[in-house]
């Protein structure tokens, strides 16, 4: 039987099995079974049925069993006496015999016989629940199939169902779709009838959703003209957007041109302009802009996407910008005109006063324009425009004007600069922009007026006698700093009226063209832009040098050439020192065409194709003139020119040569004295009291007055530069190069002498030691 077959593995599997899927029973049941297993376990053997047997027997037998071992005691035991019959014979004894055997047998096997029948009785009751335990697993298995196919069945049938439910929603929705679709079809007869209604106004609150609907729809077939007369119904839609278009743009021009007419007509015969009439120019326009501007701010966000909406932005922008143009054009060029006749004198307060003006109106102008758009573009930047060109146009014949001055053409450009970087700052690029342009103008006229004032009081300077009287003038500015400062030397405040009157004497003490040069200097400097000062201070700064140079030559001609060297060094030092803080290289670049060279190689071509007069009309290079213009081109000519570079060379030239004509005068005759050595020949370097110029006398008399020379002219020189330059520093500087060449050429003197002339004649010129001419304080 299968049953039976199954090992104890099997069957725990089985019953594990019932215990996880089929039997699912309770935590308490669980505890229930587990209770009953556990006393199962230690259930006791069975009872017996008593046998009749002595007690001692019963005994034996009972603890050979329980101990699974038979007993075979030697006690008493009580057994059926067969008792002996008449045993006549051998045979009937061992008859008996038997019988008595079998029977002690018999006694010793039944306790064994008897539990061998229970076990059988226990086997056979096992087998029986083993096979109904079967029965039940076969039971269960059967019916875990049939929940499987149930379970099976019920999936499919909740599967069918969800993909009906999907079914139905695709359904919807396709339905819903189509019906979507649809829609952009059939809003065509309703969007008509709204548009053609008499009620509609663009200022109704269904003026922007219908507006909203159509365009929706007009991107929808658009964007599908493969579905069928999709063509037709946009042509429809179109003109139906247009329609509305029109209608918006009526509205906004009318409503602009009613509010300017009312305007002109109480303004008519009026001479108060924007300024002084704010309600009546601005007023009558904000009455109409919260309506605008609500239906402006959509369009304006339409416009960035579709065209029609920029045109009819566009077309709205023209109207409110020629509108506003043609009300206010008039009374603003009256007004500037006006205030350019209150200041008419006086340029810069002119200007500010038409600034401040019109800076006023184009707020007023920028917040309205801001009550009717949101987006501030070019149409505000043009109507800016248009009111700033007034004040440009009334301003530029005022400093175009040739009685205008540097300074207030300077003055000018400080209003414009400020007016351009605060209107910038402020959002007004528009009137940043004109007044950028004026500031242009005003820079372009100042350049010119300063390449006149260069050329005509700089370096073409015609000075007077008292300025060219150097070194009197000096000298006179010295003795009145003495005076002055004796005079203030009691006061309080002596020293700072002395330090004041030091300042304006030492600069009385310039050539006129040094403080006129720095002056406007320092004026260009914050009032042109930095590639045009560094053009108009290069011509400055040469044409200063210029007329330094010019007043130079008429001072040494006066009063020598000492000092005129003084004069240019001091003047030059002022000049250099005084332009360093302007940052700038103070240099141009200019580029030429230099048609010199090219125009006499054409003059030479031309000679050569008159003798050759056959050759006129060949064209390769036997013919001259078409040779050098294949051959030939002008030359481009590029120049660089540095003032301070000029001016520093121009300074070290003129202190090279001061310093070498002072080691001139203090050496007197050693100069020619050793070039004639220079020129004689190494033997008679060596016996040059012989010779006829260098005889010892007068060797002795050359150090004699050099001598005398160095104690004179070195006191001086010092006190020449005091006067002229009054800088320690620089005094210091030239007299140690004045020093150094000095020694030079005394170092080379003594070097001659002793190589030229004996001890006795060395002795006899007695020159002073170069030791002490190193101690002496040049």
């Amino acid at each position: 039987m299968d049953v039976q077959r199954r090992t104890n593995a099997e069957r725990r599997t089985i019953l594990g099995d019932w215990d996880k899927k089929l039997a699912l029973l309770t935590p308490s049941q669980k505890n229930t079974v587990t209770d009953l297993a556990t006393h199962a376990e230690d259930r006791p053997m069975p009872v017996f049925p008593e046998e009749s047997v002595s007690n001692e027997g019963d005994d034996r037998v009972e603890r050979s069993i329980r101990g699974g071992l038979p007993q075979t005691g030697t006690g008493d035991t009580s057994r059926t006496d067969i008792q002996p019959k008449n045993i006549e014979t051998s045979q009937q004894f061992f008859a008996w015999f038997g019988a008595i055997q079998t029977q002690m047998e018999e006694e010793q096997e039944s306790a064994y016989r008897n539990y061998a029948t229970t076990l059988n009785k226990y086997s056979d009751r096992c087998a029986t629940l083993i096979t109904e335990i079967d029965n039940a697993y076969d039971f269960f298995k059967d019916l875990d199939e049939q929940y499987e196919k149930v379970s099976t069945k019920t999936t499919k049938l909740h599967d069918a169902c969800e993909q009906l439910v999907r079914d139905q929603t695709d359904l919807v929705n396709y339905g819903e779709a189509i019906n979507s679709r649809l829609s952009n079809f059939t809003e065509l007869e309703s969007l008509s009838h709204s548009l053609k209604s008499s009620s509609l106004s663009v200022l109704n609150d269904q003026f922007v959703p219908l507006l909203t609907r159509l365009d929706n729809c007009i991107e929808y077939i658009s964007e599908h003209p493969q579905f069928k007369e999709s063509s037709v119904y946009l042509a429809r839609f179109k003109q139906l957007h247009s329609r509305s278009m029109n209608l918006v743009k009526l509205h906004v021009v009318n409503t602009l041109k009613s509010a300017t007419q009312n305007v002109l007509t109480q303004v008519q015969g009026s001479e108060d302009g924007p300024d002084s009439s704010f309600t009546l120019f601005y007023g009558k326009f904000r009455m109409h802009a919260p309506r605008i501007k609500t239906l402006m701010s959509e369009i304006e966000r339409r416009s960035a996407n579709n065209e029609d909406y920029a045109a009819l932005l566009q077309d709205c922008y023209g109207c409110y910008v020629s509108q506003r143009s043609s009300l206010l054009l008039e009374p603003v060029t009256k007004k500037i005109e006006a205030i350019f006749h209150e200041h008419e004198n006086n340029l810069p307060a002119m200007t500010r006063a038409g600034c401040i003006y019109m800076v006023r109106i184009c707020n007023n102008e920028q917040q309205l324009y801001e009550h009717f758009f949101t987006s501030n573009g070019l149409p505000l930047y043009d109507l800016l425009e248009n009111l700033a060109n007034i004040l440009y146009e009334c301003c530029r014949p005022q400093y175009i004007a040739a009685n205008a001055s540097i300074d207030s053409l300077v003055d000018l450009c400080s209003v414009l600069k400020s007016e351009v970087t605060d209107n910038a700052a402020a959002g007004l690029s528009a009137f940043s922009a004109v007044a950028e342009q004026m500031l242009q103008d005003v820079r372009q006229r100042l350049s010119y007026r300063t390449q006149a004032y260069t050329s005509g009081e700089i370096t073409n300077y015609m000075p007077s006698p008292d300025e060219l009287d150097y070194p009197a003038k000096l000298e006179n500015a010295k003795e009145k700093e003495e005076t002055n400062k004796q005079d203030t030397g009691k006061e309080e405040d002596g020293k700072a009226i002395f330090e004041e009157n030091k300042g304006v004497q030492f600069y009385e003490t310039w050539y006129p063209t040094v403080p006129k040069t720095l002056l406007l200097l320092s004026k260009l400097y914050r009032s042109v832009g930095r590639e045009a000062f560094e053009g108009l201070a290069q011509e400055l700064v040469n044409g200063c040098i210029l007329s330094l140079s010019t007043a130079f030559d008429t001072i040494k001609q006066r009063k020598g050439l000492v000092h005129g060297q003084l004069f240019l060094i001091k003047h030059l030092l002022i000049l250099r020192d005084q332009i360093a803080p302007f940052e700038g290289s103070f240099s141009v670049r200019e580029t030429n065409v230099d048609f010199h060279g090219f125009v006499e190689g054409l003059k030479g071509a031309y000679k050569e194709l008159l003798k050759k007069s056959d050759k006129l009309f060949a064209f390769n290079m036997e013919n001259s003139i078409l040779g050098f213009l294949i051959s030939s081109t002008p030359q481009v000519l590029e120049t660089y020119e540095d003032a301070r570079q000029t001016m520093d060379e121009k300074l070290k030239t003129v202190c090279q040569d001061y310093i070498q004509l002072n080691i001139k005068s203090i050496c007197g005759g050693m100069g020619s004295f050793l070039v004639m050595v220079e020129s004689l020949s190494a033997d008679k370097k060596k016996n040059l009291a012989g010779l006829p110029g260098s005889a010892p006398d007068k060797v002795r008399s050359i150090a004699e007055n050099f001598e005398e020379q160095l104690k004179t002219q070195t006191e001086l020189i010092a006190g020449q530069l005091g006067l002229y330059l009054s800088n320690q520093k620089t005094e210091k500087i030239i007299l140690g190069s004045i020093k150094a060449g000095v020694l030079e050429v005394y170092q080379k003197f003594l070097a001659v002498i002793h190589e030229g002339y004996s001890q006795e004649d060395v002795a006899s010129i007695n020159a002073i030691s170069l030791e002490k001419v190193r101690t002496l304080n040049i």
